[in-house]
C-alpha cells in the first residue's frame, strides 16, 4: 500500500497474543502463549520462541 506524501501517518499503540512462549531479545523478559503483547507508538518486540 504506498500512501499519497500529502497523507497523515498516526502512530497508535498495538496489541497483539502471542502464539508461543518466548524469551524477549532486547530486554531478556520471558513471555507466555497467549499473554497480551502491549507496544506503544513505534515499539518493538524481537522474541526468540522459548521451547
Amino acid at each position: 500500500m504506498s500512501l499519497p506524501l500529502s497523507a497523515t501517518v498516526r502512530a497508535e499503540p498495538v496489541e497483539v497474543t502471542a502464539r508461543a512462549n518466548g524469551v524477549d531479545l532486547l530486554t531478556g523478559g520471558r513471555t507466555a502463549a497467549g499473554a497480551a503483547l502491549r507496544l506503544p507508538p513505534y515499539g518493538v518486540v524481537v522474541l526468540k520462541e522459548d521451547r
